[in-house]
């Protein structure tokens, strides 16, 4: 794995994506299940450890702190509904539940009007 110093941008862009989405954060006490100081928002480097709540629930809606984040960038895919960058796991083709519904609902219609065109 490859790891490297995250800039001052880069740190900024993380503690604002923290403090504006995350729901475990307080801007008065910090980090709330922490009962102090958020970790992530003192990040340094790319292969720290990052926060489980922040990684499954804030991350997946920051496509370009995902890719800043992301050790393999081999394994960063585009979209094919909506065209945002996100990090494969396993054999997903899409970003979201929400672009996989959509993906899903066009691949029905078409299956069915072709099976209307066929009972014709």
């Amino acid at each position: 794995m490859t790891w490297k110093e995250l800039t001052d941008k880069d740190k900024r862009l993380i503690r604002m994506s923290v403090q504006k989405k995350c729901a475990c954060y307080d801007p008065y006490y910090g980090c709330l299940p922490l009962d102090g100081d958020c970790y992530m928002t003192k990040i340094g480097f790319t292969n720290s450890s990052l926060c489980r709540y922040y990684e499954k629930v804030v991350l997946p809606d920051e496509p370009d702190i995902m890719v800043l984040l992301s050790y393999d960038r081999g394994k960063m895919r585009l979209c094919k509904i909506c065209g945002r960058k996100f990090v494969m796991n396993g054999n997903r083709q899409y970003c979201s539940d929400h672009c996989s519904l959509i993906a899903r609902r066009k691949a029905t219609a078409r299956r069915m009007r072709k099976a209307r065109k066929k009972g014709m």
